[in-house]
C-alpha cells in the first residue's frame, strides 16, 4: 500500500491495525526478502545462461 499506492505510513499502520512502527518494521522486512528473492532469481537465471539443459533449443 505504502509503495504501490503512494499512501503514507500512517494511513497504512492504520488500516492494517498496526502501530507506525510495526508497519515499518514489517515493511523494512518485506522490501528485504524481496531484494533476497530477485537477488536469488536473477543469479539462477544466469546460471541457466551459462549452462544451458542438454537438448534446450533456446539459442
Amino acid at each position: 500500500m505504502r509503495d504501490v499506492q503512494g499512501l503514507p505510513g500512517r494511513t497504512v499502520a492504520h488500516a492494517l491495525g498496526l502501530s507506525p512502527a510495526a508497519m515499518k518494521s514489517r515493511l523494512h522486512r518485506a522490501r528485504t526478502a524481496l531484494r533476497h528473492a530477485l537477488e536469488t532469481t536473477d543469479r539462477a537465471s544466469d546460471r541457466a545462461v551459462d549452462h544451458p539443459v542438454e537438448g534446450d533449443a533456446r539459442p
